[in-house]
């Protein structure tokens, strides 16, 4: 559950990014990587759709188990339904967003939220701004002992196609810029001003280069 002192810290992003974008950039943080973040991440994308682009925040976040639903909605592509017995087959609409998109990371995303980062950058959805993630991908078991107490012990490794291993590997960003003890005080995101910033570059590229050019 996020905390208050942590959605007004959301909600100061998102007011940063309307000023700096002048309301023509969406903001989204993903809080965790679990099944009430997947949904929050579905209502904020479509309160979004409109916006001509699109930072995703996942600063702070502990991980989980989403990256491939989110990244399936990212790229537009679904790939498998599942479908009750007793239901009508109902064709999912398409929840993907189709401005410019970046990604924001930090030392604190880790385990879900660093795979998340390296398959955005691996589909070519967008730039990743902020710092090197955490380095802590590693799949693991809890197993309860005789005397009640629990111990968690390493079940499974996560690999990128290039054959690097995420654990001990913090993902690196596009864009590098990290946020100082001396922004903090001031209030002020240096990151979030990155991330509009190229965002506005692509922006601009949109605009001066003919409709058979356009990309993401």
């Amino acid at each position: 559950v996020m905390s208050e002192q942590f959605a007004g810290w959301v909600n100061d992003r998102r007011e940063m990014v309307t000023k700096l974008g002048g309301g023509e950039i969406g903001y989204l943080h993903i809080r965790a990587m679990d099944a009430p973040s997947l949904r929050q991440f579905q209502l904020d994308l479509a309160a979004n759709r409109t916006r001509k682009a699109l930072v995703i925040d996942q600063r702070f976040n502990g991980g989980g188990g989403i990256d491939q639903e989110l990244l399936a909605i990212l790229a537009g592509r679904q790939y498998q339904y599942t479908v009750g017995r007793d239901a009508g087959f109902q064709q999912p609409r398409p929840q993907n967003f189709y401005g410019p998109m970046v990604v924001m990371q930090n030392e604190r995303s880790a385990s879900d939220a660093e795979m998340f980062p390296a398959g955005f950058k691996a589909l070519g959805l967008g730039k990743v701004v902020g710092v090197p993630t955490m380095g802590a991908v590693i799949g693991t078991g809890s197993y309860t002992l005789l005397d009640g107490s629990a111990i968690r012990t390493p079940g499974s490794g996560v690999w990128t196609v290039e054959g690097e291993n995420l654990e001990n590997y913090g993902v690196p960003p596009d864009v590098l810029i990290d946020n100082t003890p001396a922004d903090f005080l001031k209030g002020r995101d240096a990151q979030i001003e990155k991330a509009v910033e190229v965002l506005k570059g692509q922006m601009n590229a949109r605009k001066t280069s003919t409709p058979s050019s356009q990309q993401r």
